[in-house]
């Protein structure tokens, strides 16, 4: 089960890196997942949701609100 979520973030990456940054909405449909990311029971799982948020706050043109 956590193989499918480290996938699920890896594949949400590379979405928030080819996505167009000026696209609030894309990126605001994922707000409510963000925290569930950072708190991922599975520690390998974790750390691919941690390195998708890294990504999220450089692409996002949301992440400082």
């Amino acid at each position: 089960m956590w193989k499918a979520r480290v996938n699920a973030y890896e594949e949400l990456a590379k979405e928030f890196r080819i996505g167009d940054p000026d696209d609030e909405a894309a990126y605001r449909k994922y707000h409510s997942y963000l925290p569930k990311m950072a708190a991922d029971s599975n520690v390998m799982a974790q750390e691919s949701g941690l390195a998708c948020l890294a990504v999220f706050v450089e692409n996002s043109p949301t992440a400082t609100q």
